[in-house]
């Protein structure tokens, strides 16, 4: 039988905020097209129901523009994403977005995870890959920027999807409404595949995370260009980098020093300061460290790539870079010392008092548990009563407790029932750095009313629902 070709699913979400593991996906939109960009089915787009426990913020419904009591008509979580996934499962699938990797897949993940579906086989199973063209969009504007308009904010390179969308006449109806957006992006990759073909397929080979393994290992072999967010607009999002060691816990991360930057406290400083200075919060100049997640899709490219007008672009001094590569070189057991520096981070903070919503990567899911979460969602999908279901990883035990709760509360016996009325309450009430109490909200918006010029009917939905996110508290 002949292989199916490959198709692209461009996608984009709308969420109640930026905590993939609190917040919600209250929006998605996908288009499937084939490799040429024409489209091969029709889009689909859904908004998605806001749990009973979910305070969103206001900040992010404001942007959005989607008021809770529209979220009411829509899909269940659960439907939504065994819906989702569905479409994402089909084979020979590339999954792309913008700023997809670091944002929209994180949310997919966990929200996988919270209703016991598969949060990882999608993505390589099948023939299935993952992309994300923010990089590529950076490496265009830093390397290859013909025949593309730029925007600037402050006089820095803008890479907002809006704002390029608009400089270069791309459709983009409605910003920060998912469809909307994953037209423009579909326009941009259009773009740059029309003006820049060869970065286009360059940029399409990366996928593989043997490509980037084979640029960075063995250390310090080559000085790589890098696109990546952590370098700043005025550099474009890109510098050189020279790979110096394994992440000691994280085998699809390697740590690479930025050439672009003063990498003297590298060679002379100890691990300890060197870990103080790179994590502490609120530094405004840190050590020039950096992680290439390998299973991201990182933008890398052989320093030959960098022209002499790019370099003057992103500021890069080629003979500085090399100095900077030697003096790395000559540096004794940099491996070792730069590895201990992400060890003593990564080993802080687990003290397992994490809610289970959070913990998607404390370990994987054991395969006989997978086993059982699929025989659970053939009989969701069936409509069936819900099963009794034993997990030996006590996090799918909580989960599977909480879905049941969602999806079919008559299930529930006494002490379930109360264990999750306790949830609801938590969660609406309790203090979390990364959600708001339905205090915090009802003071956000009453504020927002307050110094508003006039009428506000998205400030009226908001306040609505912050009284009926009130009586979920009595009840």
């Amino acid at each position: 039988m002949e292989e199916p070709a490959e198709t692209f699913l461009w996608y984009d979400l709308e969420t109640s905020g930026t905590s993939p593991a609190h917040d919600r996906i209250v929006q998605f939109a996908s288009l499937r097209t084939d490799a040429d960009l024409n489209p091969v089915e029709p889009p689909f787009s859904t908004y998605v129901e806001l749990g009973p426990e979910v305070v969103p913020w206001p900040e992010s419904l404001l942007v959005t523009g989607i008021a809770p009591q529209k979220l009411a008509a829509g899909l269940p979580e659960w439907q939504a994403m065994t819906e989702i996934l569905r479409i994402f499962e089909t084979p020979r699938t590339c999954v792309v977005g913008y700023n997809n990797l670091l944002f929209d897949d994180e949310f997919i993940r966990y929200s996988l995870y919270r209703n016991l579906l598969d949060p990882y086989a999608r993505e390589w199973r099948d023939g299935n890959s993952r992309w994300d063209i923010m990089d590529l969009v950076r490496a265009a504007g830093a390397l290859r920027p013909e025949g593309i308009e730029w925007p600037a904010v402050e006089g820095k390179p803008s890479f907002g999807l809006q704002a390029i969308a608009e400089v270069n006449g791309l459709a983009h109806e409605i910003p920060h409404d998912a469809l909307s957006d994953v037209h423009a992006t579909i326009g941009l990759a259009g773009l740059i595949r029309t003006r820049q073909p060869r970065l286009y397929r360059y940029g399409l080979s990366l996928r593989s995370k043997d490509a980037a393994r084979r640029m960075l290992v063995p250390f310090g072999r080559e000085i790589c260009i890098h696109a990546a967010r952590s370098f700043g607009r005025e550099r474009y999002g890109t510098a050189p980098v020279l790979s110096i060691a394994q992440h000691p816990e994280i085998d699809a991360s390697i740590i690479v020093a930025d050439l672009g930057r003063d990498i003297s406290a590298l060679i002379e400083d100890s691990a300890e300061d060197l870990a103080e200075a790179l994590f502490a919060k609120g530094a405004e100049e840190r050590p020039p460290l950096h992680q290439v997640r390998l299973n991201r899709c990182p933008f890398l490219a052989p320093l030959g790539v960098l022209r002499p007008a790019d370099a003057q672009r992103i500021g890069v001094d080629r003979d500085l870079v090399l100095e900077r590569q030697a003096a790395l070189a000559a540096t004794a057991d940099l491996d070792s010392k730069i590895a201990q520096v992400y060890g003593r981070r990564d080993s802080e903070g687990r003290d397992g008092l994490r809610d289970v919503e959070e913990r998607l990567y404390e370990d994987f899911i054991p395969d006989a548990d997978r086993t059982v979460c699929e025989s659970l969602q053939r009989e969701l999908r069936a409509g069936s009563p819900w099963p009794d279901v034993s997990f030996s990883d006590s996090r799918l035990m909580a989960l599977a407790s909480r879905l049941c709760a969602r999806m079919r509360p008559e299930s529930l016996d006494g002490s379930a029932r109360q264990a999750w009325n306790r949830h609801v309450v938590d969660r609406l009430t309790g203090e979390h750095p990364r959600c708001l109490t339905v205090a915090e909200y009802r003071r956000d918006v009453e504020q927002r009313l307050a110094d508003s010029a006039g009428d506000s009917e998205m400030l009226d939905a908001l306040h609505a629902y912050g009284l009926e996110l009130e009586r979920r508290t009595r009840a």
